[in-house]
């Protein structure tokens, strides 16, 4: 597990680095930093936790640009870290008023903020809203859809999830509501199905089918497999 001054640092988790420290990093990595990328990096300097396989010294990070096509995939040591924000914490963070008024994604937010104020697990705003309420960039917009990150150390009920996500429909704009597991990350909208019998269960070694999110860590790895040896 990568921890940051004793906090375990999670998928979807924004990052404050140092740009310098980052780009010299890169640099001698050897890996190729789009001009873009080295343009944002020292212009914000925030990053997004990538859901990827990390070491205890490499972190797994994206930087996003001014264009939805443009993600730069890197990695990132405890040195070039400044600061780590959850989701869960820009709930206390204040959008614009104006921008409030002309970006759907932040009026959702703003009335799913009061529909869920008795859910009782970590959740915040992911995506585009998120990161423009961590950094203050305008990169959220009129076509933006609201990305909700659940963290759930353990199970949430098939009701609990119909019940989370009904409160969700009908918004301004879309809600994309994301679960996360210690093990691997899901829609809530596919696993509150009531015909389901697999979901697409997202971790670190890709894309898997399951029943279980919380407790099939072996059956992930099986399907894995079985799918490796169907592309050979």
């Amino acid at each position: 597990m990568f921890t940051y001054k004793d906090h375990a640092v999670q998928t979807h988790d924004l990052l404050k680095v140092n740009p310098e420290c980052l780009l010299d990093e890169a640099t001698a990595r050897g890996d190729a930093v789009p001009r873009w990328a080295e343009e944002c990096v020292r212009q914000v300097s925030f990053a997004v936790v990538r859901r990827d396989l990390r070491r205890e010294t490499c972190l797994p990070i994206g930087i996003r640009g001014y264009e939805r096509s443009q993600r730069w995939a890197t990695s990132c040591s405890r040195q070039a870290l400044l600061h780590v924000i959850a989701p869960s914490q820009l709930l206390e963070v204040s959008a614009d008023p104006s921008r409030v008024g002309e970006v759907p994604a932040l009026q959702s937010l703003q009335i799913l903020k009061t529909l869920w104020r008795d859910f009782d697990r970590p959740w915040g705003p992911g995506g585009s809203v998120g990161f423009e309420l961590a950094t203050g960039s305008r990169v959220a917009n009129a076509e933006s859809d609201l990305d909700i990150v659940i963290r759930a150390a353990k199970p949430i009920t098939i009701e609990e999830a119909q019940f989370r996500c009904a409160q969700a429909k009908n918004l301004p704009a879309i809600v994309d509501i994301r679960v996360e597991t210690p093990e691997c990350g899901f829609s809530m909208k596919e696993y509150a199905r009531e015909d389901r019998k697999e979901i697409l269960l997202r971790t670190p070694n890709g894309p898997v089918l399951g029943s279980d999110p919380w407790h099939e860590q072996a059956d992930m790895l099986n399907v894995a497999n079985s799918f490796e040896r169907a592309g050979n």
